[in-house]
């Protein structure tokens, strides 16, 4: 009987590592490994041959598999899954290929409650031919072998990929069936394509006669389909490249020919001649009637109006949740629920960290180069005021009571509090008018280059006992009592424990290069991004003691840590282009969600029992939209300048 290889297990004397089995039987599995130098996770597919099959019939199998597979690891193609290595130990044999994220067409369509729609298989059927006629077109042709839903994948990006290749009929007992194409072999195929395609288009295969009829599918398409479903080779297509272009003809039919018309015949006009050009125009305008002069000086001034509108577009008020996202000198507003830009917000200065209140209508601004946070009323989208905070101001965060505002000053290595006032705010005030009674009562040095702070919750709720009370930068009487405080220090290689009030150092600890922070939803353990190993660091909240690492995250150069809105997994935003996928409980790494561009800032976007992750994301300047769940991008949202902060507003 057949052993499935164990985890930790090495192969290629030491090469790969064996991580986990995807599959086994008696015929073989399939495996998730780690290649030793490179750390790149890999898929390994192993192939046993029968016990009782003789060994000179394994040599001569073997061989052939050998040949196949020097054909495939020589393929490169978008929809095809990557051969990079066979090798073999024993009668075993062993190909390491690209491990594809994503799912089946079949366990799509299993979670479908209708067949899938025309055009969307018709999409995946032109990327399906592309990737079989570059299997077909070149001096060593190959068959895939096992065209159906089980061997497509669905990548997190919505790419399609062909995986597998049929490695395994090289060991078949009844019969070697050859992987060089012919007219009967490519046939087969063009069945298979067709037999695909009918069950993703009506859930069910084709019956005994091919299509009735009464499947619900195009004209166009079904004469397509039942050409492909003969398996006859001089009936069907002659090549895949000929069933691209007939499934684009459906997909994107020619339009219909307009009847010529002939223009009418015009005396000749000395196009050099602009003085009786200049007077033929002028004359031929004075004849128009004046109802035509007063339509077309009415076009004129509306063009006009227009063009200052473009050049001047209007802040449109907030009706709904919307996420606000810095871009340069401009703060965007994208409505949640129709992902698209709502409004602009011309800024004065360039805007780097943006936070609300809780209710969402109070949003401060942050610029580097400006000592004052900018107070916007999210109903209106209007900027009314300015709170001074001193020179720098950095990241901000909202202390989890919504009465505190944490001002990140970098430079200084200081974090200032703003007390947050209760006050409403108007909708529209005239500029410089509105005072705001928000105003910074203090600071603490947390240490040079300061990145990342988190707090937890007060342990009272009375009013008194939590009450603050105004300090000087040199005898700073801090915000909340009971309120414990995590500040780190890049610069200064240590993260602080601290009581705010009165100011109390609790506990403080060596790491090198500290950034980001977050807390478990428990408060009892404190998460550390540590900005030279791309790992995350764990110690108990209340003593610093340090904890486990998490060593692998999906990516580098850690810029936030998000906890999910179940308090199960732990989501890094990775400035690589990555989300990392982390177990909250176990501390291993779950998933990545691959993003295409640079990771700045990320938040959650939540509605009813959903929820959306929404990431901030430049080169290409967009917002990505993930869902949790399935960890596959939904929407990607185009902002126009580098975005470097995003705030969601229930």
């Amino acid at each position: 009987m057949a052993r499935e290889l164990l985890p930790g297990q090495e192969l290629c004397e030491g090469r790969y590592e064996v991580i986990k089995t995807l599959t086994f039987g008696e015929e073989g599995g399939v495996y998730t490994v780690r290649e030793r130098e490179s750390r790149q996770v890999l898929l390994l597919k192993e192939v046993i041959p029968p016990p009782s099959m003789p060994a000179e019939e394994v040599d001569k199998r073997v061989e052939q598999f050998r040949e196949a597979l020097l054909i495939l690891t020589q393929f490169d193609h978008p929809n095809l899954s990557k051969i990079y290595l066979h090798f073999s130990e024993g009668r075993r044999q062993y190909v390491v290929m690209e491990r594809v994220e994503g799912v089946t067409l079949k366990t799509l369509l299993d979670m479908s409650v209708k067949p899938l729609p025309e055009p969307q298989v018709l999409h995946w059927a032109l990327d399906l031919c592309d990737a079989l006629h570059y299997m077909h077109d070149r001096p060593a042709p190959f068959i895939f072998d096992v065209l159906d839903t089980t061997h497509i994948m669905m990548t997190s990006e919505e790419q399609i990929k062909l995986i597998n290749y049929g490695l395994d009929r090289f060991f078949d007992e009844e019969e070697t069936r050859s992987f060089s194409a012919n007219r009967e072999v490519l046939a087969d195929e063009m069945r298979s394509m067709g037999d695909t395609l009918v069950f993703l288009l009506t859930r069910k295969p084709p019956g005994p006669f091919g299509l009735t009829g009464d499947e619900g599918i195009s004209e166009e398409l079904s004469r397509i389909l039942i050409r492909l479903l003969t398996a006859d080779g001089q009936r069907t297509f002659a090549s895949f490249e000929e069933l691209k272009k007939a499934f684009d003809r459906v997909l994107n039919p020619p339009p219909p020919k307009a009847p010529e018309a002939k223009a009418p015949q015009q005396p000749w006009v000395k196009l050099l001649d602009l003085n009786r050009l200049w007077q033929d125009a002028l004359w031929a305008y004075m004849r128009q009637p004046l109802w035509l002069v007063a339509s077309e000086l009415l076009g004129v001034l509306g063009l006009a109006i227009l063009t200052w509108y473009l050049l001047n577009p209007p802040i449109h008020p907030r009706e709904g949740p919307a996420a606000y996202v810095a871009c340069g000198r401009e703060i965007v507003v994208v409505d949640a629920r129709e992902k698209k830009v709502l409004t602009r917000i011309a800024m004065d200065h360039p805007i780097h960290s943006l936070v609300s209140t809780p209710e969402g209508t109070r949003l401060y601004a942050a610029s580097p180069d400006f000592p004052n946070l900018f107070l916007l009323n999210s109903l209106s989208n209007r900027v009314l005021g300015l709170v001074p905070v001193g020179p720098n101001p950095g990241e901000l965060i909202m202390g989890p009571g919504a009465d505190w505002l944490y001002v990140l000053h970098s430079q200084t290595g200081q974090i200032g509090f703003v007390q947050i006032s209760n006050e409403p705010l108007p909708l529209e005030v005239e500029s410089g008018l509105f005072r705001p009674k928000d105003s910074m009562v203090g600071v603490f040095t947390a240490g040079p280059g300061v990145q990342g702070l988190a707090a937890t919750q007060s342990e009272t709720t009375d009013p008194e006992k939590t009450a603050p009370q105004a300090a000087s930068p040199q005898d700073p009487q801090q915000p909340v009592a009971g309120q414990r405080i995590f500040a780190s220090s890049l610069l200064g290689n240590r993260i602080t424990a601290l009581e705010p009030s009165p100011l109390k150092v609790l506990a403080t600890e060596d790491v090198d290069a500290p950034g980001p922070l977050a807390l478990t939803p428990d408060a009892q353990t404190l998460l550390v991004a540590q900005t030279s190993t791309s790992h995350i660091l764990t110690y108990r909240a209340t003593d610093l003691r340090p904890g486990p690492r998490i060593l692998q995250v999906g990516g580098s150069d850690i810029q936030q840590i998000l906890i999910s809105p179940n308090g199960q997994e732990i989501w890094s935003v990775n400035a690589s282009g990555t989300l990392g996928v982390i177990g909250l409980e176990d501390r291993k790494l779950r998933g990545t969600v691959e993003l295409q561009g640079k990771a700045a800032a990320a938040c959650w976007y939540l509605f009813g029992d959903d929820a959306e992750l929404w990431v901030a994301v430049s080169a290409p300047n967009q917002i990505v939209v993930v869902n949790p769940s399935t960890r596959m991008v939904r929407a990607r949202i185009p902002v126009g300048p580098p975005p470097t902060d995003i705030w969601m507003v229930q």
